[in-house]
């Protein structure tokens, strides 16, 4: 396999993983790449490490945390947009 000489073929997903030792998550996440990410992790631009690893929350996730507590949010939102206090002179 290390020098290309052996062919595999038709796996199924959980057969290449045992195969391979790869990792489900890893995989999931290379999976879902977009063209623009698969070129910069090839090309050693970002490692597939740090997309994995980066966890921005999808518009459902936080949809269902306004919903569960609305008034938490925008109390949030009141403290990160509050105008900074200039000292008087």
């Amino acid at each position: 396999m290390t020098r290309g000489r052996l062919g595999v073929f038709n796996l199924t997903r959980q057969q290449a993983l045992a195969v391979t030792r790869a990792s489900s998550g890893y995989l999931a996440t290379a999976t879902q790449l977009t063209p623009e990410q698969r070129a910069k992790v090839e090309y050693g631009r970002v490692s597939l490490s740090e997309l994995h690893n980066h966890h921005e929350p999808s518009n459902a996730t936080i949809e269902r945390i306004v919903r569960a507590a609305p008034d938490r949010v925008l109390a949030a939102l009141d403290k990160l947009t509050r105008p900074a206090l200039v000292a008087a002179e």
